[in-house]
């Protein structure tokens, strides 16, 4: 379903099973946030590379255990000091 709400100035798609979009290229662009919301899981992939450019802070929250597997060099640089915490 594709509802137009020219007064709210509002676009709804909506499907009960699963929407699909395809192309050679997707650009999503909001002059203020982008909010992804997911019940279950999100998951990304990327053929060769992904980058991440943030203006501000970053936080990540997770309530189970976080996994990182590298297959190459790790990197890490940071300007101002760092804090390792261990809850041990």
């Amino acid at each position: 379903m594709i509802k137009l709400d020219t007064q709210g100035k509002n676009i709804e798609i909506s499907a009960p099973e699963t929407i699909n979009i395809t192309s050679k290229n997707i650009n999503l662009k909001a002059s203020d946030s982008i909010d992804l919301d997911a019940n279950v899981n999100i998951t990304e992939t990327a053929g060769k590379a992904k980058r991440s450019d943030i203006g501000g802070d970053m936080f990540v929250y997770v309530n189970g255990a976080l996994t990182e597997v590298i297959e190459g060099d790790l990197h890490s640089e940071t300007k101002k000091g760092k804090t390792m915490l261990n809850s041990e």
